[in-house]
């Protein structure tokens, strides 16, 4: 079957696939991965669970990923949980992600906006910090 149609991969909740995951057009994992997903668009479901890296252009988590994501653009939905470092060219994170790694931009660097890391826990600590200060300019 020839089709120059992008080819997508869905893995079901329930079903587990141990070795390396790769498809040209988007992966959908609802089940587990034991092994690294490679493809264009990579969307880890609220039960997905990866035990391995993922690399994408687009890659959107709500589910578990234990090692490394790499990504050009990366949502980390409330439920995600990352354990391993994270590059990303532009990142949305919502409230109640977990990260226990380290952030990296791999954005090309320009004037305003240098490429560089912040470890997971200097972000919280600087979001802390500047919540706590908010809350002391609303105080009569």
């Amino acid at each position: 079957m020839e089709s120059s149609e992008k080819q997508n991969l869905i893995v079901g909740e329930g079903v587990s696939l141990t070795g390396e995951v790769e498809a040209p057009g988007l992966i959908t994992l609802h089940g587990t991965i034991h092994g690294n997903a490679f493809g264009d668009d990579v969307r880890v479901g609220p039960t997905g669970c990866v035990k391995g890296s993922i690399e994408g252009r687009n890659v959107d988590i709500e589910g578990q990923v234990s090692e490394k994501v790499v990504a050009k653009t990366l949502a980390l939905r409330s439920t995600a949980a990352v354990h391993g470092d994270v590059e990303y060219e532009t990142i949305e994170i919502e409230a109640g992600a977990r990260i226990d790694g380290v952030l990296r931009n791999s954005a090309p660097a320009t004037e305003n906006a240098p490429a560089g890391y912040i470890d997971a826990e200097q972000l919280i600590d600087r979001l802390s910090t500047s919540q706590a200060e908010d809350t002391d300019d609303n105080e009569p």
